[in-house]
């Protein structure tokens, strides 16, 4: 396999390392137990083990309205998100640009500070959302509840943060106090 690839098998495989290499991913969760149930909750039919509960993930969108093409419109356009089996809802934006969007950031834009705006309402506590830039935490935020709200100004100048290919990325990472998680599409910077 070429250095391009995204390969099975731990190798080059997760979703930080297509990222890390440049390519524009939607963030959707699924099930894949071999069993034909996807979707399903959690089951003893999900592997080897009878013992073995697995949950599967979940895809939400952004969608414009309640059809079927709005809503594969709104996968295509990357304005989805993944979570671990839980009816999250996730709202993520940076400067005003939703999930899935790309930012061409020329003149005032690529001198001023990027603010990240995250809503989110948990099926249990939200234990923290966690800001995540090129593959690397920086920003973290407590919550206090079901709710949370945030917004966060990441100060860096725009020319220390893009890759030497001259974009970088954004997206939030919450964790509820059950273990359970959502990944919100990534907004990309184009400098």
């Amino acid at each position: 396999m070429g250095e391009d690839n995204v390969c099975f098998g731990g190798f080059g495989s997760s979703v930080q390392s297509a990222l890390a290499r440049g390519l524009r991913l939607g963030f959707v969760g699924g099930t894949d137990n071999h069993r034909g149930r996807p979707g399903s909750g959690r089951s003893f039919q999900s592997g080897l083990d009878y013992n073995d509960y697995v949950t599967g993930g979940i895809t939400g969108v952004l969608a414009q309205e309640l059809t079927r093409e709005a809503i594969f419109e709104a996968i295509w356009q990357r304005r989805c998100y993944a979570t671990t089996g839980v009816r999250m809802l996730l709202d993520f934006s940076v400067n005003g640009r939703v999930m899935g969007q790309e930012i061409k950031a020329t003149g005032e834009e690529a001198r001023a500070a990027r603010t990240i705006v995250v809503k989110a309402a948990g099926t249990a506590d939200i234990a923290r959302a966690v800001i995540v830039r090129n593959g690397q935490d920086v920003h973290t935020c407590e919550g206090n509840g079901r709710v949370l709200e945030l917004v966060w100004q990441d100060d860096a100048p725009l020319g220390e943060v893009v890759s030497k290919e001259g974009w970088a990325y954004y997206y939030v990472r919450l964790t509820q106090s059950d273990g359970n998680m959502a990944w919100s599409s990534p907004v990309w910077i184009d400098s």
